[in-house]
This record gives structure tokens, sequence and C-alpha cells, in this order.
């Protein structure tokens, strides 16, 4: 039911388009032979890789023809048309395929069928599909290279014969009867036998914000010998590539090359595994221009963290003293930490700290991962700060074995501010300028006395 009232559309549309053309929607009935007939058409290359996954295109048209001459009554076909004022015009729907399915199917389980089904829909007489069908197989490391055949399964469902049932009647009644058909055909892909696989066995310096080298081994798992290899990492989304190819020369099948390949990290990446592509570059044995692109994991690391320890002081820090004191400075990364400095900021959450310096930092060294340093700088206490702790925070600087430069977070440190001991500076200062006050005073009253006397 669902099929006749497919064509009963297209025999409205058809019959309308008809009478907008000749003016006359009257039927007729004329007998006449043909079928659709579909005929595929590959598109592009048909070669894959062994190892790799790859795709293939083809175009479907459908080339049936039909014909007035019968000459056996068994391929007579009823076909419906409209009465012209030049004859009749035909709808030779026996030659449309309706519903047409496109199955692909492997007859090796080496060469797997990924995705191998498609709907196209409608062919009308000599139309074809207006984009190509996609086709996706994986072509398995056992399969030998060279040509082979794929099965390709097309079912539709055409017009076989149309009964009209009440000839001359007002309105014309007519019995449609559908066949179904399914044709067959075959497409040749041709396998390549080099193919390449990455694995990482190194990294160094893969940082955000800096510049890394992986070592990879570039393996050629195939058969063949590829020539001219060249490999290159891709531009991603947090990494690219730094300067040119890495050239490999001629690999052999089941054979690998070491090589370093450099790339260059951006500021906002994440630290966590993060997959790279390689693209190979090379030529087969017949001198024809071929590549692979890969796909390998690589951590990418963040910068390294810096613990600040209890901060120790050269004698009490107190309001008006000028004190030299030591941070200690940990590396709390992983890695190592070349030439470190550091740099204080005297800042409190709230308010400006009642400190100067005249030298903000100061060197450390190199610092391994777990290892300790000391910073020391001189600072000077306002003369009326008030006796509290205060917070300093520091920052590092530092380079890597490859040399980058990095910027460490900043971390807190706390420097408390000691209440003088004994008799503090402006006590003795208040103290001798009551005692200056006093013998004035007191010569003053003696001179009067001597006056008098």
């Amino acid at each position: 039911m669902i099929n006749k009232m497919r064509f009963w559309l297209i025999i409205s549309l058809v019959g309308a388009l008809l009478a907008s053309v000749v003016g006359t929607t009257a039927p007729v009935l004329a007998a006449v032979a043909g079928k659709p007939n579909l005929e595929v058409t590959v598109v592009g290359s048909q070669e894959l890789t062994v190892g790799q996954v790859g795709t293939f295109q083809i175009m479907v048209q459908n080339i049936g023809t039909f014909s007035g001459d019968v000459e056996d009554p068994a391929d007579q076909v009823m076909a419906l048309g409209y009465l012209t004022a030049t004859g009749v015009a035909l709808v030779p729907p026996c030659t449309t395929a309706v519903g047409v399915n496109v199955t692909l199917t492997s007859g090796s389980s080496s060469i797997e069928v990924i995705s191998g089904a498609a709907f196209i829909g409608t062919l009308s007489r000599g139309m074809s599909t207006t984009q190509p069908i996609t086709f996706q197989l994986y072509i398995h490391k056992d399969v030998q290279p060279g040509t082979y055949k794929l099965d390709l399964k097309l079912e539709y469902q055409y017009l076989s014969d149309v009964d009209w049932l009440n000839p001359g009647g007002a309105s014309p009644q007519f019995d449609f009867h559908w066949g179904s058909r399914v044709q067959q055909a075959q497409i040749s892909i041709t396998v390549v036998g080099t193919y390449f696989a990455a694995v990482v066995t190194q990294t160094e310096g893969v940082r955000a914000g800096a510049t890394g080298i992986i070592t990879v081994d570039i393996q050629n798992s195939g058969a063949s010998e590829a020539y001219g290899v060249t490999a290159e990492i891709v531009q991603g989304t947090s990494i690219s590539p730094v300067g040119p190819a890495s050239f490999l020369g001629d690999v052999a099948g089941n054979s690998s090359v070491t090589t370093q390949l450099k790339m260059s990290v951006s500021k906002e990446a994440i630290a966590k595994d993060s997959s790279v592509g390689i693209l190979v570059k090379y030529k087969d044995e017949r001198d024809m221009p071929r590549q692979s692109l890969l796909t390998v994991g690589v951590m990418v690391v963040g910068k390294l963290n810096f613990e600040v320890q209890t901060i120790q002081v050269d004698g009490s820090l107190t309001p008006g003293s000028e004190k030299v004191i030591t941070i200690p400075i940990v590396n709390a990364g992983d890695y190592e930490a070349k030439d470190a400095v550091a740099r204080i900021n005297i800042v409190n959450p709230f308010a400006t700290a009642p400190f100067s310096t005249t030298d903000d930092t100061a060197y450390i060294g190199t610092l391994q991962s777990g290892e300790s340093g000391s910073a020391r700088f001189r600072i000077s206490v306002d003369a009326d700060a008030v006796p509290k702790p205060y917070i300093l925070e520091v920052e590092v600087q530092y380079w890597d074995s490859l040399g980058n430069s990095y910027t460490s977070d900043t971390v807190r440190a706390t420097v408390t501010v000691q209440q003088p001991s004994g008799v503090s500076t402006m006590t003795i200062i208040l103290i001798s300028l009551a005692v200056v006050v006093f013998v004035v005073v007191l010569l003053n009253v003696v001179r009067r006395r001597r006056k008098r006397t």
C-alpha cells in the first residue's frame, strides 16, 4: 500500500506537469517494454591502505529505457499516458526506481565494512544521485597488497503493470502492480601495503606556554618499502609544530626509525594527556606520493609549584628596624628549575604592609624536584608599624632544561613585626627631652636667686 501511495504521488505530479504543458489530462494506456537499470560509477580514488580506515565514493544513475516496440509479449507493460494534440505523451513509471537502497559487503573478514548502507530514494529515468555516496572500510593489517572486489547490492521497486479498471468512465480508476528488483554490482578497490604507526618513547619540555620535544618511533608495519619518508606535527587546538618536518629517509617494511619532533604548547593548554597528530608523508614502490595521519598521546605538564617554608629573620623585626629575612623556597614540582630567582611583593590583602626594600629579587640557583633553596631580602620596617603578622607575596621565575622561561603562581608567606623589648628608642628620646627641659628650668631658678642676693 505504501508503494502504491508513492506511485500515486509520482503520477499526480507528472500528470499535473503534463496538464500544464499540453492542456489536457485525457488518460490512455500504451503497451511498452522497459525497467529501471541502475549504473554505479566510482568517484575519485579507489586505493586504501593496510592497517587504516579509508573511504571511497560512488554515484548511482538510472539509465533505464523503454520502448513501444514489444517483440516478446511477456515483456509487455501497460504504461499510463496522456492524450495530446500531437499524440500520446507517456508517463514511463516502469523505468522509475522507487525506494532505492544500496548495501556494500565484503567477502573477506580482513576487509571490514564500517558504513556500508545508504538510502537513495527515487531515481527516475536519466536521473543520478545529487551527491556521492560514501562508504567507510577498515583494512586489517593482515591484508596483502592487491586488488579486491566488493559486492554492491541495489534494491528497489518499480511499476510492473497498469490495469484500467473502468475504461471510458467519468472518473478513471487504475490498478497499479509493483515489482521488486535487486541489481548486483562489483566495486574494485586497490590495497597498498605500506602503513605506519607511531609510539612516543620520551617527552621533554612539553608544558603549557613552552616549546617541547617528543621522541617518536615511526614504524613501517607494511610489507612494502616507503621512500623519502618525512614526519611532522599537525597543528592542533593547543599544539603547534616548530621547525620543518623531520626527514627519515627510506624505511623498509616491518622496520622503524626514531626521530625527534619539536612543538609549541599554548599558555592556555590544560595539564593532561593530549592527542597529538603526526603526519607521515612518503612515496610508494610506484613513486606515488602518499601520506598517513597518526595520533599519539602526549602528557602536557603544567608549571612548577613552589612552597614557602617559615621565614627566618636575622634578629628581631621591630618597628623602625632594618633586617635581613630568609625565605626557604621548595621546588614542589616534578622537574628541575634552573637559575631560579625569587621576587617579593610587599602586599597585605587589605592594606599596604609597613615595609620597604631597595631590592625585591634574590637569586636562588638550580632547584631539583623536592629541593629547597634560600632567598634573602633586606627590608625596613616603618617606625609606626603596628606589631602583628603581615603577608609577603612570593613568585619564582625559572628556566627548564630546554631554555623555556616560566613565572610561577604567587605563594604567600607570613612575617611578623614584634613588640620591641625593654625601653624603646622613642621612650629614650622623650626621657632625654624631659631631662633637658628640667635642667633648663633648674638653671633659670638658680640664676634668679643669685640676682636677688
